[in-house]
Parts: structure tokens; C-alpha cells; sequence
């Protein structure tokens, strides 16, 4: 591909049904959008499959650090990273916390500074440019605020219940972290607190780049509704955040990349290597999945003429006046996906889960276009951002919103939000 990655754009290769079968063939790693007017915006990037979450012997997983990647590229990932937790270090802070959380607990293993080092000599052994990507992160852990992974920084930080999120926000604008540090926020509202409210600073809304929408085999959508808490997905862009939504598998066995309905992401990258994977994560392109070797492209176009239209992750400058969005969605099922008959959602803003926008019919493999409606005197404090949803109409969601919500049906995958703003 002219000025994109080394990466083949041939087939995605699926996850094998056991170690030492061959990975089948799955989706082309090229955008369907090159074939539609909005080929400028897709051109030079190619489709790697990804999995940013997940732990080892170093902490409280129990496969052996030195497998890892090695396992996770014979399942037919193209990129990886190794985040095992750091935890508490000082011995009384759980109990301070239990004052707040009685029920709360940590992993019985988190990290030394040894085991960050060893992380770091792990990742650099096995990445492979134009082949395999490897990274270490961390996971800043806190059985009352939340999870929180770390990728790119140059030291590590163990939590400190006394100061809170605000510790990690402070530490990230420091020098320890490094200005390559990113971070993103896992399994969102799972932990009571909620990331102290999805506190915001202002200063790392760049860095903050994903929220899990997808951990191991759980969708978080709706995540604490039926507990009267909003979903943690519009508690996050309310709070200010901008995030992309990221699918992980969160393994803590031996099998990394085999463990069937497990999360992962599809980073749409201009370079296979380090690099090229932070700058997609920097610009939100990228997408949940729970299906090895989807693929998942989409553009959002105002219609008005003049050309502005946006990918995935990013922001579109909407005209006074818009009464309509046109979005175009390029999707494609592994073969061995039941269904190859697809529903589209456009979700946005709502109160305490999201709203649904407009619903679509669409066949795997096939370009579809869904147009929004914007209702009366539109501004972005109505409809702020758009997400695409795919879901497979004949299956429920096993962790369902509202009665008669359009999203109760099961995702197959999210595509990063879409900012919309006043031109």
C-alpha cells in the first residue's frame, strides 16, 4: 500500500480453534471505504488486529511473563501489550480503603520495580516491526476508584489511596511518565467510585485516549444502569474525556489470544510498529471487537456540498442548518460469524444510557450508508458525538439497558466516537 504501513494488505489471519492449527483467512486488511467517496480519508492506513490488556506471572496471571507474545502472535494478533497491576505500597492503604469499600480486595501479586524492567525486556525481545508489535504498559489498580492502563510511559507508578485519580493525572503531567505516556480506563464502572466521577483534566484529554467498551466477554454500554448509575460511557464524554472505545481480553490465564468471545481492537495504523500504534491511538482510529479478524470502518459527512466528513475517532465541523448526517459503515464478518446479516445503531448522547439516532440493515462485506436526523435547532449540546454500533439483530445482550432499547441485541462492535461541532 503507497505511503502505508509494511503491513500486507491481504487477508486478516482469525484466531486458530487450538495452538498449532494455521490461522484461517478472515477480512481484508484494506478499508471497503476506498472504493466510496471518502477514499482520501481511509488511504495509507491498513487494519491490525490488537489486544492492550493483559497480565502474567509478574503480577496475578498464571502464564508465565515469557510466553506471552509469543502465544498471542500465534493466535493471529498483530499487536499486544503486557499490563500486569501495580498495586498499593503502602501495606495499610486496603484497609483505609475498606473504610470506604468493605468489600474491597487487590490482586494477591502487583509489580516491583524488577518486574517492570523484566515487562520492558520482554516486549522489546518480541517486537517485530512490520510483523509483530509488542508493549508494555501497566495497570494502576484500585479496587475503589478504578483501573486504569498505561502504555509508552518510562517508569511505572504504584497507587496512592491518600491523593487518589489525581495522583495518577499529576504523575503523568510529570516527568516520570514521559510525554509518550497514554493511558485509558478499564472495565468503566465497575469499581464504585467510578474514577473519582471520570474526573477531568484538562490537560490530558489528549492522552486519556480509550475507555474499555469490551472487557474479556463483557459489554459495558449499560454497565451499573440496573443500579440507577448512567452508563459509563456518557458519564465519560460528559465529564469532558474524548476517548475511543477499545475491546481487551484482560487475560489472566495461559491461553493469550485463544480464549474465544474475548475483547480485542482494530487499529486503523499507518506504520506497523510502536509508532504507528500510538499515533492510532491518538486518533481514536480504532474499534472494540469480541471477533477475531472483523473489520470495521465508518465516515461521518455532513451532506452539504462541501466535502466535510470525518473517520472514526475523529471530529466534524457540522454547518447551521444541518438537518441530516449521512453515515457510511464498511463491515466485514469472519467466516465463522453465525450471521453475515447486520444491524447498524447510531447511538449519541442521552440522560442515563445512550440514545439511538437510527437503525439499519447491513450485509457483511458491504458498504451502508445510514442517514441521522437532526432535529429542530441543532447545536453540540444536543448531539455531541456519534458512535457506531454493529450488532447481530437474532442474539440479546446479556448485559441489556431499558426494556425495548435498540442496543439490547448483542455488539459485535463499536467504532470510536465521532466529535460533532458548530463550523
Amino acid at each position: 500500500m503507497t505511503d502505508g504501513p509494511t503491513a500486507s494488505a491481504g487477508a486478516l489471519l482469525l484466531r486458530p480453534a487450538s495452538r498449532g492449527e494455521e490461522p484461517r483467512a478472515g477480512a481484508s486488511r484494506a478499508s471497503g471505504l476506498l472504493a466510496t467517496a471518502h477514499a482520501d480519508l481511509v488511504r495509507g492506513t491498513t487494519l491490525l488486529h490488537a489486544d492492550l490488556h493483559n497480565h502474567t506471572d509478574l503480577s496475578d496471571g498464571a502464564g508465565h511473563a515469557d510466553d506471552a507474545f509469543a502465544c498471542m502472535r500465534a493466535a493471529g494478533l498483530d499487536a499486544a501489550a503486557l499490563t500486569d497491576h501495580a498495586g498499593f505500597a503502602d501495606a495499610g492503604a486496603l484497609a483505609r480503603v475498606r473504610e470506604v469499600v468493605p468489600w474491597a480486595g487487590m490482586p494477591v501479586k502487583t509489580i516491583e520495580q524488577a518486574d517492570f524492567l523484566r515487562a520492558t525486556e520482554i516486549a522489546d525481545a518480541f517486537d517485530d516491526p512490520g510483523g509483530f508489535t509488542a508493549v508494555r504498559g501497566f495497570e494502576w489498580t484500585t479496587p475503589h476508584l478504578g483501573h486504569v492502563n498505561v502504555w509508552f510511559s518510562e517508569d511505572w507508578l504504584p497507587p496512592d489511596d491518600r491523593v487518589g485519580i489525581a495522583g495518577l493525572h499529576d504523575w503523568l503531567l510529570g516527568s516520570r511518565s514521559g510525554d509518550d505516556a497514554l493511558f485509558g480506563l478499564n472495565h468503566p464502572g465497575r469499581e464504585p467510585l467510578r474514577f473519582d466521577g471520570f474526573r477531568h483534566e484538562p490537560r490530558l484529554t489528549d492522552r486519556m485516549v480509550s475507555i474499555e467498551v469490551f472487557n474479556r466477554d463483557d459489554d459495558y454500554l449499560f454497565e451499573g444502569y440496573r443500579l440507577g448509575q448512567a452508563s459509563p460511557l456518557l458519564e465519560c464524554l460528559d465529564a469532558g474525556w474524548r476517548p475511543g472505545l477499545l475491546g481487551v481480553s484482560d487475560e489472566h490465564g495461559r491461553r493469550w489470544g485463544f480464549e474465544p468471545g474475548r475483547g480485542r481492537a482494530g487499529l486503523w495504523v499507518r506504520s506497523w510498529d510502536r509508532g504507528g500504534l500510538r499515533e492510532a491511538l491518538l486518533a481514536r482510529r480504532f474499534f472494540a471487537t469480541r471477533e477475531p479478524g472483523l473489520r470495521l470502518d465508518c465516515v461521518v459527512a455532513a451532506g452539504d456540498g462541501a466535502g466535510r466528513a470525518a473517520r472514526m475517532g475523529g471530529t466534524l465541523a457540522v454547518p447551521a442548518g444541518t438537518r441530516e448526517l449521512a453515515v457510511t459503515i464498511d463491515c466485514e464478518v469472519p467466516p465463522d460469524v453465525a450471521t453475515d446479516r447486520l444491524e447498524v445503531q447510531v447511538l449519541t448522547r442521552g440522560i442515563t444510557v445512550p440514545t439511538v439516532l437510527a437503525t439499519a440493515p447491513l450485509r457483511s462485506g458491504e458498504v451502508g450508508e445510514v442517514t441521522v436526523g437532526l432535529q429542530g435547532d441543532w447545536d453540540a449540546e444536543e448531539v455531541p458525538w456519534l458512535v457506531v454500533r454493529v450488532a447481530d439483530p437474532t442474539m440479546r445482550n446479556l448485559q441489556p439497558g431499558p426494556a425495548g432499547h435498540p442496543a439490547n441485541n448483542r455488539a459485535l462492535a463499536y467504532a470510536s466516537p465521532v466529535q460533532l461541532v458548530a463550523a
